[in-house]
């Protein structure tokens, strides 16, 4: 105790005293950060929601073109499928006309039985022949 009704000056005191103050300031500090944090969040999630519409609306179009290029490319197919399968129902009708005429065709013995029978019938006439 001082002299002259004055406390005397307590170190701990003075810095629990500004501890405390400090301790405000960064309570105020952090609260002032988590405000901007939480409206920087909002910020990002409505630019968020926006791309992602902005994508939705991209890739619906891109989406609908490529079927719309799909639905094309399979008429185009189909078309030559049906060009294929009336090419091969031609050639089977021209196969089996082939095959027909085949059938009278002489066979390899049967030429050269043919061969040899000219070959007999020149010596036959040769020998009784004038």
């Amino acid at each position: 105790m001082a002299e002259g009704g004055s406390e005397a000056f307590d170190p701990d005191d003075f810095r629990l005293k500004r501890l405390e103050a400090d301790m405000g300031e960064v309570k105020a500090d952090i609260k002032a950060l988590r405000g901007e944090v939480h409206a920087e969040i909002g910020a990002l999630r409505t630019e968020l929601r926006d791309e992602m519409r902005a994508l939705r609306t991209v890739l619906g179009e891109g989406i609908a073109s490529f079927r719309a290029e799909i639905k094309e490319e399979l008429a185009a197919v189909k078309s030559e499928v049906k060009a294929q399968r009336a090419d091969m129902g031609k050639m089977r009708e021209d196969m089996s006309y082939v095959r027909g005429r085949q059938d009278y065709m002489p066979t390899t013995i049967q030429l050269l039985g043919f061969i040899i029978a000219i070959f007999v019938a020149s010596g036959l006439t040769r020998y009784f022949g004038h």
